[in-house]
């Protein structure tokens, strides 16, 4: 199958989940805390300052605010544009919670998830970050990644990238939703 067509496949998913279901979107469950989240920003480290980052996480919890004991369900993606770090992988905790993140404009009382997880590729690579939904930018401040660190991964080649890390930085494009969660 080409790449033409598995794009094709996957718009037309999306439009019949959105027929059957109405506005909430195939990974809704319920009233129970989840993160849907996608874009980019610019980062701030010094050794590849305003590199594009591109993240992506979706998860959920099924027994409340805290997952315990391995319970959460999700996914998660980074992708560096200059060190060509990629990572993608299963998400193995979630914590909800008010924001929280050092220089983050937005009150306590936005929401805020934190996800911790492992890459898909065997090796030992991790991902933690906090995401902040600040609301859209013409109403609020925007949305929020910090404490991003992402350790044991690997680029396009194979070849073994070290850490990278980030404090706060808002995305440039891209949104932040959390549903379902009471502060």
């Amino acid at each position: 199958m080409s790449q033409t067509q598995v794009r094709l496949g996957v718009c037309a998913l999306a439009i019949l989940t959105c027929l059957a279901f109405g506005s909430s979107t195939a990974y809704a469950d319920g009233n129970k805390p989840r993160v849907e989240a996608a874009g980019w920003y610019f980062s701030s480290n010094l050794s590849t300052n305003n590199n594009e980052i591109k993240i992506g996480v979706t998860g959920k919890c099924d027994l409340g605010a805290i997952c315990p004991g391995g319970s959460p369900i999700g996914r998660f993606e980074y992708f560096n544009t200059i060190t060509g770090l990629r990572v993608h992988g299963k998400i193995d905790s979630v914590q909800f919670h008010p924001q929280s993140c050092a220089n983050v404009p937005e009150p306590t009382t936005t929401p805020a998830v934190t996800v911790q997880g492992h890459c898909d590729d065997g090796a030992s690579c991790s991902f933690t970050a906090d995401l902040v939904d600040g609301g859209d930018k013409k109403t609020g401040t925007g949305d929020w990644v910090c404490n991003l660190s992402v350790t044991g991964g690997q680029n396009k080649n194979h070849v073994p990238v070290g850490a990278e890390q980030e404090d706060a930085q808002q995305l440039q494009k891209g949104s932040i939703k959390i549903r379902d969660y009471q502060p």
